[in-house]
């Protein structure tokens, strides 16, 4: 159960009919706008192809090679007619080849035409033509990318000698069936999108194993286990990825780039992927490394990806605002770090232009639920994410060079950018030094712990009041490294609002006090343990 404030209580249950009715479509189209904005985006098309592919290894009955016979099923798919026509005509797409083909065309058609906009002036029909051409192109190739898993355990299956049928059936249980569903699951994914996705990934991990448990347990050895084992012993000793924090480490492979101070993500299947690659390198942070929470930590990410979540599109990112808390990636929305600021300034280096110009404004300085005073810039990119997916998140960053070269001289010059900060490449690509900081996130947590346990004690209660004080060594050493990690973000913020120094410049200072509190936070959660 959540809890919300009396304003927003009161709003949901003083609801006539009529207003049920408008605000119940109004999540039924905040949903679907979500669940489009998500898949659609570059960045998820890349994602979801590697994740299909790795955990169609362990589904798959003719021995898929991942990757590979991804690809050579997406060339057949793409160019071989009569392979498509079979693939189409088994039923293995997510829809069927007379659908996709009369949608397809039809649409296209009515947009080469132009017979949607005859009332427009030519210009403007010319234009709407050219962006739907553009994107039926752009829905192909997304659809082509998505099927092609499916298509590689259907290729293998023909090859095998097996029926159309009996081929089409593999390559639809290779991955997620999203025609699979339960009454009142499908009215629950009207509003909570993903629900279906999240269920029916839970029930494909059980059958599988379940149905042939040799195949499935050798598949995730070879596939999954294996190279989990092996980024942990290229990676454990080193401190990026010590610093990583847990939904960015257990729910991807870290690879280091050799030279460089960056480092490549690619996503691990979500069930097989966190439940054993992730269960592994778990148990090895938590015995052989400075982690003692390492195992609790896996387990909050593998309960994420194995159950649904329960929060309504349209009133999530609300709540997650007003509670300061982020039930995507289970960490606060703004950072310790950054709270005590005025709303306006609450923002990180990844915070997009127009959440920053938006989040200056009269109104989101204003506006107040319960005890939350102002919308921050990370509150107003977490609305974009929340409603558009990861799609709203990439056009709003695609906004960023725009509105710095509208602003002009009005406001100080933002930190400069590295190359993979930018849309898409960002998913992929972290810099060492940039990510957010475990080990600062531990040291405020240690804080937090010693500061209550301390007010709870017999000595607290003793000298309450009383000037000169002591407080125990711990507790003191503690209080000092929270004072350093304070002084190096003011300095960070004078660095943002310095309007004599240049963006490289900004980027550079700013990097090098990151880099001295992460090393500060380091020292005093390594040594007073958390």
């Amino acid at each position: 159960m959540y809890r919300t404030t009396p304003e927003i209580y009161d709003a949901l249950t003083h609801m006539d009919s009529n207003s049920a009715s408008a605000v119940l479509g109004t999540a039924r189209n905040i949903a679907h706008t979500l669940r489009t904005g998500a898949t659609i985006s570059p960045s998820f098309i890349v994602r979801n192809f590697l994740r299909d592919t790795m955990s169609a290894t362990v589904n798959s009955k003719t021995g898929l090679i991942p990757i590979v016979d991804s690809i050579r099923g997406a060339w057949k798919l793409h160019f071989d007619k009569n392979f498509s026509a079979e693939y189409h005509a088994s039923g293995a797409s997510m829809s069927t080849y007379m659908r996709a083909d009369a949608d397809s065309s039809r649409n296209l058609t009515k947009e080469l035409l132009g017979h949607k906009y005859d009332s427009y002036p030519v210009v403007v029909k010319q234009v709407r033509q050219l962006i739907g051409y553009a994107w039926n192109k752009y829905e192909k190739f997304g659809n082509l990318i998505e099927d092609s898993t499916r298509a590689g355990e259907f290729m293998r299956a023909r090859k095998k000698g097996m029926s159309i049928d009996q081929s089409g059936q593999l390559a639809r249980d290779i991955t997620l069936d999203f025609s699979r569903h339960g009454k009142r699951g499908q009215e629950v994914n009207k509003y909570v999108p993903f629900f279906n996705a999240t269920i029916q990934g839970t029930d494909k991990f059980i059958r599988t194993f379940k149905e042939n448990p040799k195949r499935a347990i050798w598949a995730t050895i070879k596939y999954i286990i294996l190279p989990s084992l092996a980024c942990w012993a290229f990676n454990h000793d080193d401190d990026w990825y010590k610093d990583l924090d847990p939904t960015t480490k257990y729910l991807n492979w870290c690879i280091h780039i050799p030279g460089t101070d960056t480092h490549f993500l690619i996503p691990k299947p979500q069930e097989v992927g966190v439940m054993f690659g992730s269960g592994i390198e778990a148990v090895l942070n938590q015995f052989l490394a400075d982690n003692p929470k390492a195992m609790k930590q896996w387990a909050w990410e593998l309960a994420g990806v194995m159950t649904p979540g329960l929060a309504v599109a349209m009133i999530r990112p609300a709540f997650e605002w007003q509670r300061n808390y982020s039930l995507w990636t289970n960490h606060n929305l703004v950072p310790k770090r950054l709270e005590k600021l005025p709303s306006e300034q609450q923002y990180t280096n990844s915070t997009s232009e127009l959440a920053k110009l938006l989040g200056d404004t009269w109104i989101a300085k204003n506006i107040s639920v319960g005890d939350r005073h102002g919308i921050s810039p990370i509150a107003i990119d977490n609305f974009f994410s929340a409603w558009f997916g990861s799609m709203g998140r990439t056009l709003a960053k695609t906004l960023d060079k725009p509105i710095e070269s509208l602003r002009g001289k009005d406001r100080p010059t933002e930190p400069a950018k590295y190359w993979y900060e930018s849309p898409v490449i960002g998913s992929f690509v972290r810099n060492d030094d940039s990510q957010r900081s475990a080990y600062v996130d531990r040291l405020y947590d240690l804080s937090d712990q010693m500061e209550t346990d301390y007010k709870r004690s017999d000595s607290y209660a003793v000298q309450k009041g009383k000037k000169g004080a002591k407080v125990p060594t711990e507790l003191a050493q503690v209080r000092t490294a929270m004072k350093t990690v304070s002084k190096l973000n003011k300095e960070i913020r004078d660095i943002q609002d310095n309007p004599k120094m240049s963006a490289e410049e900004k980027r550079t200072q700013i990097d090098t006090r990151k880099v001295k509190m992460r090393g500060i936070a380091k020292k005093a959660v390594l040594k007073l343990g958390d």
